[in-house]
């Protein structure tokens, strides 16, 4: 016991004034330089440090292994050609973080529809956004609240305290309220939903604690918090794409949770390739509702309306 309890606390000691410092500084530098490039050449950067390193990591094989389960169709080479995809956008994502701000305040974020978005959030009832990590996902919140929009967004901390300070400050806007993902977030993400607000949240993490619901022929545990908020609080439920240095957005139609489910597949983003999919999740059943929504595949959009579906009759159940 006595041994165990030492081992943690320099364990303790090591991650707190060693590791975690010194993954903030790094993360700080990365940032200062990529806020010094062009919005273009940061993200092309990212791009390249992604598709160069990314392939060779173990993540890699789980992404094939997923792809080969999800799309049995694709060949080996075009398996591989979504995997450097992946990659490529996770890291224009990682080095368009300095400049959030600049993207939407230089023109290049497009929402369609945005007055059909404004009938929703002005009939008095809760708006809930849900994602997932497709193409630059960063991008809704701040858009939103640039367009007059107070909005709360559910998100994961990182472990690494220093870093979590440092993308809090480049996410954070007035109007914008950022909520950590956690019991007392849950509370207030509930209380901002019943006083009529916008809450965006990214649905694509396995969550062990959740719900099964069929996905690509398997059960998928799935956080159920999206349909709880449409069945339980009769909020109106927004699939919201996204994408990256060039952002278009079309949200999807309100996905009816509260009344009659649907099989219709949502609208959906820019690219068919799949390679905006984080496919590198633990197992397949990672992917949450949204992701299908969200997904810019004929695949993912035929099925999109049935997942939620699964969703929305268990949380009624």
């Amino acid at each position: 016991m006595t041994t165990d309890r030492f081992e943690h606390r320099r364990f303790g000691f090591w991650r707190d004034c060693i590791t975690h410092p010194l993954q903030g500084a790094l993360l700080g530098l990365l940032i200062a330089v990529t806020r010094m490039l062009p919005v273009d050449v940061a993200s092309a950067f990212g791009g390249f440090v992604g598709r160069t390193i990314g392939p060779r990591l173990r993540a890699s094989r789980r992404a094939d292994r997923n792809l080969v389960r999800a799309l049995p169709d694709l060949d080996p080479a075009a398996r591989q050609r979504v995997v450097r995809g992946m990659w490529d956008n996770l890291g224009r994502v990682m080095c368009e973080y300095p400049h959030l701000h600049r993207i939407i305040d230089g023109g290049r974020v497009e929402f369609v529809d945005l007055a059909g978005l404004g009938e929703h959030l002005h009939n008095g009832r809760p708006v809930v956004f849900f994602g997932a990590h497709l193409a630059n996902w960063e991008l809704l919140a701040p858009f939103a609240v640039s367009r007059g929009i107070e909005m709360s967004v559910i998100y994961r901390s990182p472990n690494n305290r220093i870093a979590d300070r440092l993308v809090r400050r480049l996410r954070g806007t007035p109007g914008l309220n950022q909520i950590r993902k956690s019991s007392a977030g849950a509370r207030e993400a509930v209380r901002a939903v019943r006083k009529g607000g916008v809450l965006a949240l990214l649905v694509d993490q396995k969550f062990n604690a959740g719900m099964p619901v069929p996905f690509f022929g398997q059960d998928a545990m799935t956080a159920p918090a999206a349909a709880q908020f449409g069945v339980h609080h009769g909020a109106i439920l927004l699939p919201s794409p996204g994408g990256t240095a060039g952002w278009r957005a079309l949200p999807g139609d309100p996905l009816p949770a509260a009344q009659a489910p649907t099989d219709q597949p949502s609208r959906t983003g820019r690219r068919r390739d799949h390679a905006d999919d984080q496919w590198d999740r633990r197992g397949l059943g990672s992917r949450a509702p949204g992701t299908v929504a969200l997904a810019s595949s004929p695949l993912a959009q035929s099925m999109s309306g049935r997942f939620l579906d699964g969703c929305v009759r268990r949380c009624r159940g």
